[in-house]
């Protein structure tokens, strides 16, 4: 007889089974004689045992599993039989494999992330000053962090007060601005020497101490401008007590032996009451810097000084038409000599200057060429294979010939910057041109030569075009077409198809029609009339 076995479970399974009661087995999963000898064996094991751990959990047997479970309300009892399986040993070892692989590459993963999140640190660390004698050592990253913070801070407050400088109308929101209702003046200082060793480090000294003295006094305020200027913004309410302030570091500077011939002024502002006006207290100082001259033994000069110069007996040279001056030299233009004959006309035709502001203007005119070479970041040595005599020139100020003299300099650096400038445009054509011939057999565009000059592919196209006269694709083009036609000289049977890659085309449908384009011919038609000559 067959007992459909989900007549009395809830599902049918693939294993051996039998069923029996406390009068013996009754039913079998398989009819085969080896199957029900083995199920007897099993049974009479049960029987003897009688345990209760067989039931309701499978137990591990020869050849497999045994789980024995209840089936009521017929007081049966099922033995189901499960063999054991073996993963094949390349299974294992894919298994492992991928899980090891799986492991790698989380390793690795992390390891890049951490890599990547710890870099800007690493930067930190490397940027920061660090004692050599602590290599190796445990350091405390946490302070370097927050003293990187801390100068942040620092210079984002410097800029803060910069940029009220330079700013008629600024917003004074910034949480640096602690005292926007103060009263405010500026001082400036400025080195006049000639670009050299010397000046470098009299104006690293100069600047020391006025930062060392915006540390000393919180109501000073240090801006670094430029290679030989700062700027003092100082919260005072009295002119006095500022004076005293920059009187203490001159006499700071006085006491350095380096300086004892360092041309080092200072001029100080009036006060105004507002951060507000910052500005114009910053143009008032530029203002009395264009009387520097007119004070040649006076350290410390004030807005008070210059107030009540008669405007017909001094000098006019003012700082913008100086810096206008410089501008034209350094772009190589000739106007910088029609600006320096518009002030020596001004002064000497329409004012009546003493012999004294006479010599303060040939002086300013000096101090214009040496900020020249400043600007240049060289030496009239290096610059000109020929020193400028300056000492000469501040002893010979009323020499008839002096203006001329100091015009021919002026000629002679624009002179100079023009071959500089006619020099560098021909080395940096070259460049372009070269990789135009050791790459035109590649697939090279405008994007990859600018890529290798490290400049944008805009400007390097405008560049190429000023410096060659010719558009680069039209030039690269005209190239191949050439090389092109040397290749058909020496090898008429060569094929168009290895003729078009061998100079840098991505089809022969390509070659041809730009072959024609610049020969009026086809490549075959070329080689036919080469044949023919």
């Amino acid at each position: 007889m067959t007992i459909p076995r989900e007549t009395f479970v809830a599902a049918s399974e693939d294993e051996d089974f039998f069923l029996y009661n406390s009068s013996g087995i009754f039913a079998y999963s398989h009819n085969t004689e080896e199957f029900q000898k083995h199920c007897q064996q099993i049974y009479e094991k049960l029987s003897v045992s009688k345990s209760a751990s067989y039931y309701g959990k499978a137990q591990n047997t020869s050849g497999g599993y045994l789980l024995v479970t209840g089936i009521t309300p017929f007081q049966w009892l099922m033995a189901s039989m499960y063999p054991s399986y073996k993963l094949p040993a390349e299974t294992l070892l894919i298994f492992f494999i991928i899980v090891f692989l799986t492991i790698g590459l989380f390793l690795y993963l992390s390891y890049h992330l951490v890599e990547r999140l710890y870099r800007p640190m690493e930067e930190l660390m490397e940027s920061s000053s660090i004692p050599a004698g602590q290599t190796g050592e445990a350091i405390d990253e946490f302070a370097i962090i927050r003293n990187n913070i801390e100068e942040n801070s620092k210079l984002a407050h410097t800029k803060a007060y910069k940029d009220l400088l330079f700013t008629r109308k600024p917003d004074l929101s910034s949480r640096y601005f602690q005292y926007p209702d103060a009263s405010y003046c500026v001082s400036l200082g400025e080195t006049m020497n000639p670009e050299d060793e010397h000046a470098f480090h009299a104006i690293a000294i100069q600047k020391a101490a006025a930062y060392e003295l915006s540390i000393q006094q919180d109501q000073v305020i240090y801006i670094d401008l430029d290679y030989n200027r700062y700027a003092l913004i100082i919260r005072t309410d009295s002119i006095e007590e500022a004076k005293q302030l920059l009187t203490q570091l001159l006499n700071q500077l006085e006491d350095q032996e380096d300086l004892s011939v360092s041309d080092h002024r200072v001029v100080l502002s009036d006060i105004h009451k507002g951060l507000d006006q910052l500005y114009l207290c910053y143009h008032e100082a530029l203002r009395i810097l264009e009387f520097r001259y007119l004070h040649a033994k006076t350290r410390l000069i004030t807005y008070r000084d210059i107030s009540s110069i008669d405007a017909a007996t001094y000098y006019s040279y003012p700082l913008q038409t100086e810096k206008r001056l410089i501008q034209c030299v350094l772009d190589g233009k000739d106007e910088a000599l029609a600006i320096f004959d518009d002030v020596v006309r001004e002064n000497i035709a329409n004012k009546d200057l003493s012999r004294e502001n006479l010599q303060n203007l040939i002086y300013a005119f000096i101090g214009t060429i040496s900020r020249i070479f400043q600007e240049l970041k060289t030496t009239p040595d290096a610059f000109l294979d020929d020193p400028i005599d300056y000492k000469y020139l501040y002893s010979h100020w009323n020499d008839a010939i002096i203006f001329k003299k100091l015009k021919n300099i002026l000629e002679t650096v624009i002179n100079k910057v023009r071959q500089r400038e006619d020099s560098r445009d021909q080395d940096l054509l070259n460049q372009m041109l070269n990789y135009i011939y050791e790459n035109y057999w590649d697939d090279i565009m405008l994007n990859d030569l600018a890529e290798h000059l490290n400049i944008s592919p805009k400007y390097c196209g405008i560049l190429f075009k000023q410096l060659s006269d010719n558009n680069f694709k039209d030039f690269l083009n005209r190239y191949r077409i050439e090389k092109a036609k040397e290749i058909l000289r020496d090898d008429p049977s060569i094929k168009i198809v290895d003729l078009s890659a061998m100079v840098g085309f991505n089809s022969s449908n390509s070659f041809i029609r730009v072959f024609s384009k610049y020969e009026g011919i086809t490549p075959g038609a070329y080689v036919d009339r080469i044949q023919h000559s």
